[in-house]
């Protein structure tokens, strides 16, 4: 009788309940308001280890998208990409957090993106860069937008050998930015620069 008293009185000031108005009078009573208590007390903790996880989950899912959110934005400032244009994909990336609970980005931004904001931002970004080369300057945009869809951005470092001399050619290359020296027979002949 008095080890069920004490381990009620341990349980029940361990479990900060306290002792109100209402308190078991016999053993029986102590025996089964202790049992209760650890049981509350264990899902009480479980519980709140699921909250806990899930405001975990959330607040890592919320950094992943504030993440996405600044390289994309980045993406686009260094690109001069139009407000307009950046506020939608913006606020679609966010839709996208929201609704589908992204865990990863794979290629940056753009697999975030709906198609036909993909054709808009690879236009805004490729498109604004082809228009400045006299073969693209009164291109359409649909054909532009086609255009955009398979340019890839290739960078070479000093040294770096972009085409091969006498190699059959399946690729087109623009120099944006920098130049490139041209080879023929181990001696330079000319000099790419951007635009060219």
């Amino acid at each position: 009788e008095q080890y069920v008293a004490s381990f009620y009185f341990a349980i029940t000031t361990g479990t900060t309940v306290g002792y109100g108005d209402i308190h078991p009078e016999n053993t029986i009573e102590q025996a089964i308001t202790t049992f209760v208590l650890i049981l509350s007390v264990g899902y009480i903790g479980q519980f709140l280890a699921r909250v806990s996880q899930m405001v975990s989950s959330l607040r890592s899912l919320e950094a992943q998208m504030v993440q996405s959110k600044r390289d994309a934005l980045l993406f686009m400032k260094k690109r001069n990409v139009p407000k307009d244009l950046q506020y939608r994909v913006l606020r679609y990336i966010e839709h996208v957090y929201e609704t589908d609970a992204i865990t990863a980005l794979d290629s940056k931004i753009m697999h975030l993106l709906s198609d036909s904001l993909q054709n808009q931002l690879a236009l805004a970004v490729t498109g604004s860069v082809l228009r400045q080369f006299p073969l693209f300057e009164a291109s359409e945009e649909n054909f532009l937008t086609a255009i955009c869809q398979v340019c890839r951005t290739e960078r070479a470092g000093m040294g770096d050998m972009i085409v091969a001399e006498e190699q059959v050619a399946h690729e087109m290359f623009w120099v944006v930015r920098g130049e490139a020296a041209v080879f023929r027979r181990g001696i330079q002949i000319g000099c790419l620069k951007a635009g060219d």
